[in-house]
């Protein structure tokens, strides 16, 4: 009878141990993953910026033309030449 109750806590460790691994592995996945869908909306967020910016320096450029002042376009080159 021992021998079967050490069999049997033996066997409940060895599935006690693949579930603990099995735990540790689907977190590991799971970080991972959201690691990587966070990189993903950081970097469609710069690029939002980056369009929104472009797209103000255009408008300051159009306006900078249109009222004849061109120290507001903002892709004229600041020199003082």
């Amino acid at each position: 009878m021992l021998r079967v109750q050490r069999e049997r806590a033996l066997i409940e460790m060895d599935f006690r141990d693949l579930n603990l691994d099995q735990a540790r592995t689907l977190y590991e996945l799971e970080a991972r993953a959201d690691l990587g869908n966070n990189m993903a909306e950081f970097s469609a967020a710069r690029l939002r910026r980056a369009r929104a910016e472009y797209q103000l320096a255009l408008t300051w450029a159009e306006v900078a033309l249109l009222t004849g002042h061109p120290e507001w376009d903002p892709f004229a080159e600041q020199g003082d030449s």
